[in-house]
C-alpha cells in the first residue's frame, strides 16, 4: 500500500505538515488504534489510553505525535515530560534558560525566565533533594544535574506558567513521588459480652406478650389487620 502524500485525505483524516487533523472521536480512535498496532505507543498503552493523551495534547495545542511523545502517565497521573513543558512555555514567547551551577550540597538546577516585566528565577538544590529524601535514588546519583534542573522546571511551571501547561505536573517531578506504606492493622477481637449483657440492661423492658397456653410470644398482627 502506498503511503498517503502530505495533504492527502485518507478517509476522514487529513495528513498535513502540522500533523494529522482529528476532528471526531471516531477519527481519534482510528488513529490511536493505528498507533498501537504500529508499536509506537508507549508500552502498556491501549487505544483508549492513546485517545486520552491525544485529547490532553489537543487542549494544549499540540499535534497528535507531539502529544504522544511528551504526555506520559506517572503513578496514574497524566503529566508532561520536562522538555515538553519547556517547549510550551517557549512557544508562548517567554524566554527561558535552564542550567546547573554550584558545588556540593549547593549544586542546584536553575530556571530563569521573564513574565509581565518581572524576572523569574527558580532553583532546586542537592540540599533540597536530601531534605526530601530523593538524593539516594539511582536517578539522582547517575543524572544529578538533569534531575535538579527538571525539579526547578516543575516548580517554575506550576508557580508561574500553570496557564500554559494547563496545571499539569512535570513527569520527572511526579516520578519522585512514592506511595506511603499503609500498614493494615486487624481490628482486635471483641471479648464476649458479660452476663448479663450490660448493653442489654440499658434497653427498655420487653413488651412482648406471652401466650399463657403455649408459653410462646404473641406475634404482632400484620400491618393493616385490626385486632
Amino acid at each position: 500500500m502506498s503511503e498517503p502524500a502530505i495533504g492527502q485525505k485518507t478517509g476522514a483524516l487529513t495528513m498535513t505538515r502540522e500533523g494529522v487533523q482529528l476532528n471526531t472521536f471516531e477519527e481519534a480512535f482510528r488513529y490511536a488504534t493505528a498507533v498501537v498496532r504500529s508499536g509506537l505507543a508507549p508500552k502498556g498503552d491501549n487505544a483508549e489510553a492513546v485517545v486520552v493523551k491525544l485529547q490532553i495534547g489537543a487542549e494544549l495545542g499540540l499535534t497528535p505525535m507531539r502529544a504522544l511523545a511528551g504526555v506520559v502517565v506517572v503513578n496514574g497521573k497524566p503529566t508532561l515530560e520536562g522538555h515538553l513543558a519547556l517547549g510550551l512555555i517557549r512557544s508562548k514567547g517567554y524566554p527561558v534558560e535552564v542550567f546547573a551551577e554550584g558545588e556540593g550540597d549547593n549544586r542546584r538546577g536553575v530556571f530563569v525566565s521573564k513574565r509581565d516585566g518581572k524576572d523569574i528565577r527558580v532553583e532546586f538544590s542537592l540540599a533540597d533533594a536530601k531534605r526530601a529524601g530523593l538524593a539516594s535514588k539511582e536517578t539522582y546519583k547517575s543524572y544529578l544535574d538533569d534531575m535538579l534542573i527538571w525539579k526547578a522546571v516543575s516548580r517554575a511551571s506550576k508557580r508561574y506558567f500553570s496557564d500554559v501547561i494547563n496545571g499539569l505536573d512535570v513527569a520527572e517531578h511526579v516520578a519522585d513521588y512514592t506511595r506511603a506504606n499503609v500498614e493494615r492493622v486487624a481490628a482486635p477481637a471483641l471479648p464476649p459480652p458479660e452476663s448479663p449483657d450490660p448493653i442489654m440492661e440499658l434497653l427498655p423492658p420487653s413488651r412482648v406478650e406471652i401466650d399463657p397456653e403455649t408459653g410462646q410470644p404473641v406475634e404482632d398482627p400484620p400491618q393493616g389487620k385490626l385486632l
